[in-house]
């Protein structure tokens, strides 16, 4: 999955951790958790029904996340080569531009069989 998604809990504090039932922030969004878009969804469900109003889904800047970063995420995860084979016929540019800019494409690559 692609972790680009952050989880605001208060107005520019995002989530690092759950400590017990309060969760541990910070406002530097690159110390923060970083999650796929469904991760940080049900994580912000659950903070509102734990009474955390404000929690909502950012970008990786700490934007609030849209339908088109939501889009955008999701159509790249689909991209993702299924097998080595797959992996070898996908366009070598998209390939080229997931491995420079996201690690856990390269670590999705290495598990491929």
């Amino acid at each position: 999955m692609i972790d680009s998604f952050l989880v605001s809990v208060r107005f520019k504090e995002f989530l690092v951790k759950w400590e017990g039932n309060i969760p541990a922030c910070t406002n530097i969004p690159s110390y923060a958790e970083h999650l796929d878009y469904l991760q940080a969804d049900r994580i912000v469900c659950s903070l509102r029904s734990k009474g955390f109003d404000q929690a909502h889904v950012c970008n990786i800047d700490g934007t609030p996340a849209t339908p088109q970063s939501i889009a955008t995420a999701l159509e790249t995860q689909n991209a993702w080569p299924k097998s080595l084979r797959d992996f070898m016929s996908m366009d070598q540019e998209l390939a080229k531009r997931l491995d420079r800019t996201n690690p856990e494409f390269r670590k999705h690559v290495g598990s491929l069989k």
